[in-house]
């Protein structure tokens, strides 16, 4: 029997959806950030407003976060109100001995070798694969995590907006409290259509 990728947990007016660190692609190592981010939506109040609200329990009216631990995004955070894509961007550190294992790793043709690795981050996703296949340690990685909101299926689907890109984690949870409390004030459960006023107070914060 096949293993799940993600772990899913739902509660009142919330759903949350987060890679498991065991996958091969994981490029976090976070095994307890499920209920980390569980708490931080129970303490911010948005579980009462559900509660509160006619067919509040049902899937469309709940607060649903994503986070996944590679580009591949199988927890699918395009569409969810907050969604995280954690990455790994890679550079040349030393020690590189013109194997051509990055090349031939990479999926998406994105670095080539000449005497040590060149990257073209327009093509890079950030996938670490020529990191984690690098014989010699040749390439180093900076985290990076990209932060989506207002994502959403049903009668007026859309994508969600990338508004930033963080270095760490913690960052990232940062603005995860500040949309529950932008939320939590204007008594909503869920992203408006009209994303700008959220917008401006996120680009406050960064």
């Amino acid at each position: 029997m096949s293993i799940p990728d993600h772990q899913r947990k739902t509660g009142v007016g919330y759903e949350i959806r987060i890679c498991r660190s065991s996958c091969r692609h994981s490029l976090v190592n976070e095994e307890n950030l499920e209920n980390e981010i569980e708490k931080i939506i129970i303490d911010s109040g948005i579980s009462d407003i559900a509660r509160n609200k006619p067919m509040g329990h049902l899937s469309h009216n709940r607060f649903k976060v994503s986070f996944s631990f590679c580009p591949n995004a199988c927890t699918e955070p395009q569409i969810k109100d907050f969604g995280v894509i954690a990455r790994a961007l890679p550079y040349y550190s030393e020690g590189c001995t013109s194997c051509m294992m990055c090349e031939n790793v990479c999926a998406e043709n994105a670095v080539y070798v000449d005497d040590f690795p060149v990257f073209d981050m327009e093509r890079c996703v950030g996938c670490g694969d020529c990191w984690k296949n690098c014989p010699t340690g040749a390439i180093s990685v900076d985290p990076a995590y990209d932060v989506l909101i207002g994502g959403k299926l049903g009668r007026r689907p859309r994508f969600a907006r990338q508004v930033a890109r963080k270095e760490s984690l913690d960052e990232v949870i940062d603005i995860l409290k500040l949309v529950l409390e932008f939320l939590v004030k204007r008594n909503r459960a869920r992203i408006p259509e009209n994303m700008d006023e959220l917008m401006d107070e996120i680009h406050k914060y960064s």
